[in-house]
C-alpha cells in the first residue's frame, strides 16, 4: 500500500535522523549510530552509505572541509 514495509519505513526515518545529527556536527559517527538505534556501527555505516552514497565518516569529514574553506 505504501511501497515499503514497516521496517523499511523505520530504517528510512532513522537514517534521515542520523543525517541531520551528523550534519549538526555535535556527535561522532558511533554516537549517532547508537542514538538512532543501531547497535552495530559498521552496519549503520553500510546502511548509511547505501542510502546516501557516502560513508558517514567521509560525510562528516567532507562537511568539516567545506566549513573550513567557507571560513
Amino acid at each position: 500500500m505504501f511501497g515499503t514495509t514497516v521496517f523499511g519505513y523505520l530504517r528510512e526515518k532513522r537514517l534521515e535522523k542520523a543525517y541531520l545529527l551528523l550534519q549538526e556536527g555535535k556527535m561522532n559517527v558511533n554516537e549517532v549510530s547508537s542514538q538512532v538505534g543501531y547497535a552495530n556501527p559498521s552496519y549503520f555505516a553500510q546502511t548509511f552509505k547505501d542510502k546516501y552514497g557516502i560513508n558517514p565518516s567521509n560525510f562528516v569529514r567532507g562537511k568539516r572541509i567545506v566549513e573550513d574553506i567557507d571560513g
